[in-house]
């Protein structure tokens, strides 16, 4: 086997931190006005009654992104950017089933915005540069790969998370994962530490995911979600062993809700679902996931085996109620 061509920057990652970190804000969130930290004033004193997070900033026109969980039903927001300069934030729109608010500043300051790659193209063992303010200190920045993708943490059916062993703690939720060409590919949400410490697993919701949502936000304040009207389970093995189906493929149809647009189009119970839109569904969950980013109202195909023959059916999108997500998994915590 031929040697690997070494990847990892000869010397340095500054170059790169340096270029990226006037993106990266904190991000201060209370039920009480904030008063800036003194200069006398330690980072890990006064945090009692706010919380502390990290964004980034999304444009020249001063929206931040950052958690949801950061900002909550906060009274009061601040941003302070790298610089220490404290501005005032009002959040423009929030989806819970992400976790991603939309936050925004005025100012006159010229601000350094991200700028995006595609998540979809992160493969396992990229090098990754993680950005925030963990437990108040200041700014922070730490490297590792990515070790996983399409992870499904249990807090909701949008779940698609990458998967790091760049160290986050408390206070770097909403901050960026960068990739090596100093571009965003993953907000930091959420770290598992069986015992409360950090054991380098560690989780970033993917940049593709954060665009539309932020679209959204950006356009209407709230996200609009399709639905195909049906519950899905993995097929059981007997199935995809007599369909000839991968050990993820395909997602099993174990109910058709009356009159929604499944029904309308003709799926039933016990078919199985095998691309939505023309794309193949390599895990169960890809098809809440793929039919919540559908235009409300577009017919799409679907296809579908049916015992041993394989069917196209046409769908009209219809549209999801917003419902509250859920975290149920045990030792999943939001850093």
């Amino acid at each position: 086997m031929p040697p690997v061509k070494a990847l990892i920057p000869s010397e340095s990652f500054a170059p790169i931190v340096k270029e990226v970190m006037p993106s990266v804000v904190t991000v201060l969130a209370g039920m009480e006005s904030i008063q800036p930290l003194g200069e006398e004033t330690t980072p890990l004193q006064n945090l009692e009654n706010r919380k502390i997070g990290s964004g980034f900033i999304l444009d020249a026109d001063g929206h931040i992104l950052t958690n949801n969980h950061v900002v909550g039903q906060s009274d009061y927001i601040f941003v302070e950017l790298a610089d220490e300069n404290i501005l005032k934030a009002f959040v423009v729109g929030r989806d819970p089933q992400t976790d991603i608010a939309l936050l925004k500043v005025k100012t006159d300051k010229k601000l350094s915005p991200i700028s995006w790659a595609d998540s979809n193209s992160v493969q396992v063992g990229d090098l990754v540069i993680s950005a925030g303010n963990p437990f108040g200190l200041g700014l922070t920045v730490s490297t590792g790969i990515i070790s996983a993708r399409s992870r499904d943490l249990s807090f909701g059916a949008y779940d698609d998370f990458l998967q790091t062993d760049a160290a986050i703690h408390q206070g770097n939720s909403g901050g960026p994962l960068f990739n090596i060409e100093g571009r965003v590919i993953g907000m930091n949400t959420a770290l598992f530490a069986p015992k409360g410490e950090n054991i380098g697993l560690n989780f970033a919701i993917p940049s593709n995911t954060i665009i539309w949502v932020t679209n959204a936000l950006l356009k209407e304040g709230i996200v609009r979600r399709g639905k195909l009207g049906l519950k899905i389970q993995d097929v059981p093995q007997e199935i995809r062993s007599s369909l000839n189906l991968s050990q993820t493929a395909g997602a099993y149809v174990s109910e058709v809700v009356p009159n929604g647009p499944a029904q309308q189009a003709g799926l039933q119970k016990g078919d199985v679902i095998v691309s939505v839109n023309q794309i193949p569904i390599t895990q169960t969950k890809m098809v809440a996931r793929l039919s919540a980013q559908l235009p409300i109202g577009q017919t799409i195909p679907i296809d579908i085996y049916r015992g041993q023959e394989r069917y196209t059916l046409t769908l009209v999108v219809a549209e999801k109620e917003n419902l509250p997500s859920s975290k149920t998994k045990e030792n999943i915590y939001e850093n």
